[in-house]
């Protein structure tokens, strides 16, 4: 028999599930209600579950209400935020158009203010060009004064040379360090020298470096040449021809006239470098254009000696009296040698035959000349070499020396710019003292300088040459007809007014010339600018004798310069015939029929002529007379009445048909 698993009775049959009927009936009752209290738990878990659903739906509808709200509350203060945002950018571009109002009306007036500035300073500047300096210093000192660093150069240029104050080398350095600072480059490059040479601070080679390359950094010129001018001189930089001549190249290719004129001294010279002439010409000559005295001192001297260009006496003398003009110390005694040579130019121009030559040592080259100038004749040459003027080929001068109380016979010996080097020896000058006073045909040519070293004097030999010259066949002459050119036309007409308006009004009165010598200040007074001279050789010649009528007209008196002028224009103009009536009518209008100044006037008139065809006036009037025999003395008063001067003047004035 089987035993309940629950209540341990016996069972009278057995049971699958183990129990007894009682047991299975209570099994069964608590597995139900185990069950419903599960049900129940169940249910109750439920309605919790339910209630708090019910809750969080209810939380959730809070939470978007609020949410809602929130959205509502954001939007609102969006649209504020937005607006406020609006009203903002709207302030900001009012702001930002009024602040470019100001700006503009603060450029507009700084403008103005430098317009005004430079207008002052422009101004200044042109009547400094016109040496008014009592109107240019204080509109100066104005620009100056408002920072304008042009101005500040300008005045610190007027303090450090005297222009209209007095020279005050401490204002000018103050002037020239207001400017570089401000960055001019004209500034620097003066405060640079300032430094250089210690006018108006203490010499710093160093400050002078520094400023004067701020002003080459920014392609000035005038520094580049200042900067080859501290490497010629070795001032704070290593000593350097090669590397001064590449800087005043450099200046000289940008026009500056300083930059120009070391640039042809060093090629010139040779310098450290290969030597050019003919270089040399053409820098020269672009200085000497601009004003530069001793580029058109060193020009007139090459085109005198023919180095580098073709020898040319008249180009010589044009530069040299430029040069004179610009107050070059040793111009005046230079023109005078090229004036003196011109004269007989062709003489010299003729073919020369060598007749016999010598060679010798000059005497007296370690004394020191006499006179006003007392130089050192051994320092004379060491100059002379250094310039290159007395290589062995350079012609110098023999002047004789009667006057000398020493050797009435002496014959001195020149240099090319005048300043003398010695004597002949005493026997090789009285060989050729009477020759050379009478024709003066010699000529000195130097082969070589020796000595110069430490306690040796310079010593120069020479070679005399006797020439003389083998005249050429005379060209034959034609006078021109009357061309009828249409400038020939005015002319005539012109003169044709000119001379009977006048007539009655001008006088002669060589004191006119004196008065008012220099054509600047006839200009000046007339209101014109040109040279008749240069107006007559552009081929303007309407132009040049207006302007000599101009002159008259202010002076109410006549020269016999110009009046010479009036006739020669007309000649070069191509009427011959009245260039001579003309001068004739002038001659016995103001000179009371003078017959030698008449002839003078002829003479003034056709040399010019026959100058330009190599001939002199005798050489002329001989060939137009047919006479191959025809003598003339020009010294004879009685010169018009001579037959063939009378045929002269018919022959002329029946080319006028």
């Amino acid at each position: 028999m089987a035993k309940c698993q629950r209540c341990n009775k016996f069972m009278l049959s057995a049971s699958k599930s183990g129990y007894c009927r009682d047991c299975e009936v209570l099994n069964a009752q608590e597995k139900i209600a185990k069950e419903a209290k599960e049900v129940e738990e169940e249910r109750l878990r439920i309605v919790e579950e339910a209630r708090k659903v019910e809750e969080e739906k209810r939380h959730l509808q809070e939470e978007r209400s609020r949410i809602v709200e929130k959205a509502k509350w954001v939007e609102e203060e969006s649209s504020r935020i937005m607006e406020e945002r609006r009203k903002l950018v709207e302030e900001k571009q009012r702001l930002s158009d009024e602040q470019q109002r100001i700006a503009k009306e603060k450029e507009a007036l700084k403008a103005e203010k430098q317009q005004r500035i430079a207008a002052d300073r422009e101004a200044a500047l042109q009547f400094i060009k016109n040496a008014d300096y009592s109107k240019a210093l204080p509109l100066l000192q104005a620009s100056a004064d408002a920072g304008d660093a042009i101005a500040l150069n300008e005045l610190g240029e007027c303090s450090f040379y005297g222009r209209g104050v007095q020279k005050d080398y401490d204002r000018a350095f103050e002037c020239f360090r207001r400017s570089a600072e401000l960055g001019n480059a004209d500034g620097q490059n003066n405060l640079g020298a300032c430094y250089h040479w210690g006018y108006g601070t203490d010499a710093d080679p160093e400050a002078a470096l520094r400023w004067i390359q701020k002003a080459v950094d920014q392609g000035n010129a005038a520094a580049m040449t200042s900067l080859g001018g501290l490497y010629k001189e070795g001032c704070a930089v290593r000593q350097s021809d090669k590397t001064a001549f590449e800087w005043f190249k450099r200046a000289a290719e940008l026009g500056d006239m300083h930059g120009q004129y070391n640039t042809g001294t060093y090629l010139f010279l040779g310098r450290n470098i290969d030597r050019d002439a003919s270089a040399a010409a053409k820098w020269l000559r672009l200085a000497a254009e601009q004003g530069h005295p001793n580029a058109a001192f060193n020009l007139g001297v090459q085109y005198m000696l023919g180095d580098g260009v073709t020898k040319d006496i008249e180009e010589s003398v044009k530069w040299l009296r430029i040069a004179q003009k610009k107050g070059h110390p040793q111009a005046g005694r230079m023109l005078e040698k090229a004036e003196a040579e011109l004269r007989t130019a062709p003489l010299k121009t003729a073919e020369r035959v060598l007749v016999s030559s010598f060679e010798t040592r000059l005497a007296g080259v370690t004394y020191r000349n006499e006179g006003a100038n007392t130089e050192n004749r051994q320092q004379i040459i060491r100059d002379l070499l250094g310039k290159g003027l007395l290589r062995p080929g350079q012609e110098l001068e023999l002047r004789p020396e009667p006057s000398n109380r020493a050797d009435p016979q002496a014959v001195a010996v020149y240099a090319p710019d005048g300043r003398q080097l010695g004597f002949l020896p005493k026997d090789k000058a009285h060989e050729i003292f009477a020759k050379l006073s009478a024709s003066g045909g010699y000529s000195c040519i130097v082969t070589g300088v020796n000595g110069g070293g430490i306690g040796i004097s310079y010593g120069v030999s020479v070679r005399i040459e006797e020439y003389r010259t083998k005249t050429a066949a005379l060209p034959t002459v034609r006078i021109p007809a009357n061309t009828m050119y249409p400038h020939v036309l005015t002319l005539k007409q012109m003169f044709a007014d000119f001379f009977p308006k006048f007539q009655a009004t001008v006088r002669r009165d060589e004191d006119a010339w004196k008065v008012m010598s220099r054509v600047t200040d006839l200009n000046h007074v007339c209101g014109k600018t040109d040279d008749p001279v240069n107006l007559k050789r552009a081929g303007d010649y309407v132009g040049a004798c207006t302007l000599y009528f101009d002159w008259i007209l202010y002076r109410k008196a006549v020269t016999l310069g110009w009046a010479a002028g009036i006739f020669k224009t007309l000649a070069v103009a191509g009427d011959i015939a009245d260039a001579v009536r003309f001068g004739i009518e002038w001659c016995q209008h103001y000179e009371q029929s003078s017959d030698e100044n008449i002839n003078l006037h002829l003479n003034n008139v056709l040399a010019l002529l026959c100058g330009t065809q190599e001939m002199t006036f005798p050489e002329y009037l001989k060939q137009i007379s047919g006479n191959p025999n025809y003598t003339i003395d020009m010294e004879k008063t009685d010169l018009y009445t001579d037959e063939y001067l009378k045929g002269l003047k018919q022959h002329l004035l029946a080319q006028r048909s």
